[in-house]
């Protein structure tokens, strides 16, 4: 009669137990956990503080996290943009005011 072995039976280096599994995934991390500082200032984010989120195109669109009150943008720019959406709407514009 032949003798039934197990497939396992005579590796004293094989694992008997269950496959190792992957650690719990976390859902994704927002920008200013990812930088870890403000795009603008360059200082750390506090746990919990509020952030704003800018675009920044370089080649490619990106997102930076920047304190609030904080801008990438240079002033000058900002207010030339504003200026021409004003002269593009100022009657939504002064409704706003």
């Amino acid at each position: 009669m032949t003798e039934q072995l197990s497939p396992r039976e005579g590796f004293a280096d094989t694992e008997t137990g269950p496959p190792p599994t992957a650690p719990a995934r976390r859902g994704p991390e927002s920008a200013a956990e990812r930088q870890r500082t403000c795009a603008a200032c360059g200082s750390g984010f506090e746990p919990g503080q509020p952030t704003g989120l800018e675009v920044l195109v370089d080649g490619e669109v990106r997102y930076v996290a920047v304190h609030r009150g904080h801008s990438t943008h240079a002033a000058a720019r900002e207010r030339q943009a504003a200026s021409r959406l004003r002269a593009m709407r100022p009657e939504a514009h002064d409704a706003a005011a």
